[in-house]
């Protein structure tokens, strides 16, 4: 029954048929931003695929269907299957796919692949859940769920090579939360605190600032207290100064910590911050413009942002609805409006930026996760 409610749902949402002389494959696509996202559903419970490469074949010769109707294309392969014993040996397929689990009426997403495709896990979430509804398992699963504590999606050994992800659409965990608690989210939030310790202070903001980490360029150069260089990347001037950055920062930030993970976001983030610093300092010793006191996280945030730029280059101009062309233009408007004003720490913003770059650069090596792939020295 999974395949005619997907098949039905795909097309409600815009997704077009192209037909196909294989009765158990179905191909869809859409475009979008001159993109085609292409989904090949494939009816595998009698094993149609085989073990002789048949998924990589088909998976191939749309992808070269989808690259006729667009500049660029996304493919995703939606496997209906009950042998998920079998279907193991697809992990470490170069095609992004999915497994429906018709038994347990669940999508699996190996910790290889991506967790999201343009809102299609919502469309396949939504069908499975009506009908683990109808055949009265969703309230079992909610009930499981709930007497485990456990999430809305799941990590788990099972005796296999790998390790896969079971999501559940019933859980109590809301899709909001995985900001409310976040790394970033703990950033900002340490960011404002910080702001507000200082405007309740009776101290001249000034000398708050240096107190508490910020960098005059003469003192540093004469005797370098390297936690500032941290330090000061925490610290802000003034209300808009703070909203200006924490704004940008959540948006941004918030989107990279979900596609490399926290631990790995908050290196990047300390990182940047500190080399932001390191160039902002050097940069300012080298034009003998030592008088400077500067603070703030718009370096960091602007390594955050080259970080990004160079994963949407290296996924060929797109990932998860950012495109290249966004990227440059918000590096180039964020850019200038620093250089267009007076008192903006630009060696930061170029410093970061370019810290950022090489980050992604050293240690980027494919799509990671919510599920993808490794982020440090991984497999492609």
């Amino acid at each position: 029954m999974q395949m005619e409610h997907l098949q039905r749902e795909l097309e409600k949402h815009g997704y077009q048929r192209i037909p196909s002389n294989v009765e158990q494959i179905s191909l869809f696509f859409r475009i979008e931003e001159r993109q085609a996202m292409g989904v090949c559903l494939i009816d595998d419970r009698s094993q149609v695929l085989g073990e002789n490469g048949m998924f990589e074949t088909v998976m191939q010769k749309t992808e070269l269907l989808l690259k006729g109707k667009a500049q660029a294309c996304r493919l995703l392969g939606l496997i209906v299957t009950e042998h998920m014993e079998q279907e193991k040996r697809r992990q470490n397929s170069r095609y992004n796919f999915w497994l429906i689990d018709t038994t347990l009426k669940q999508r699996i997403v190996f910790e290889n692949q991506p967790g999201h495709f343009f809102g299609l896990e919502q469309i396949v979430d939504q069908v499975l859940e009506k009908e683990r509804g109808e055949s009265g398992q969703g309230t079992t699963w909610a009930k499981q769920d709930a007497e485990r504590g456990k999430e809305n999606v799941h990590t788990r050994k099972n005796g296999w090579n790998g390790r896969f992800r079971r999501t559940y659409t019933s859980g109590n965990v809301q899709p909001w939360s995985r900001y409310a608690f976040s790394v970033n989210t703990m950033i900002v939030l340490v960011n404002v605190l910080l702001f507000l310790w200082m405007s309740l202070s009776s101290e001249n903001s000034s000398l708050w600032l240096y107190r508490h980490g910020a960098i005059q360029v003469a003192e540093f150069i004469a005797d370098p207290q390297w936690w500032r260089l941290l330090a000061s990347a925490f610290l802000h001037f003034s209300f808009s100064h703070l909203f200006g950055n924490m704004v940008v920062l959540w948006y941004i930030g918030n989107f990279l910590e979900q596609l490399i993970g926290w631990w790995r976001y908050l290196l990047l983030y300390l990182a940047v911050a500190v080399g932001a610093n390191v160039l902002s300092v050097a940069w300012y010793w080298y034009t003998y413009d030592w008088n400077v006191l500067t603070a703030g996280a718009s370096g960091a945030i602007f390594g955050v942002v080259g970080m990004m730029l160079y994963i949407v280059i290296r996924e060929r101009g797109h990932i998860q609805g950012v495109t290249i062309q966004q990227m440059v233009l918000m590096v180039i408007f964020t850019l200038y409006t620093g250089f267009a004003n007076s008192g903006v720490n630009n060696s930061a913003h170029v410093g970061g930026l370019m810290v950022g770059f090489l980050c992604g650069l050293l240690f980027y090596r494919g799509p990671v996760r919510d599920g993808g792939r490794r982020f440090w020295a991984g497999k492609r």
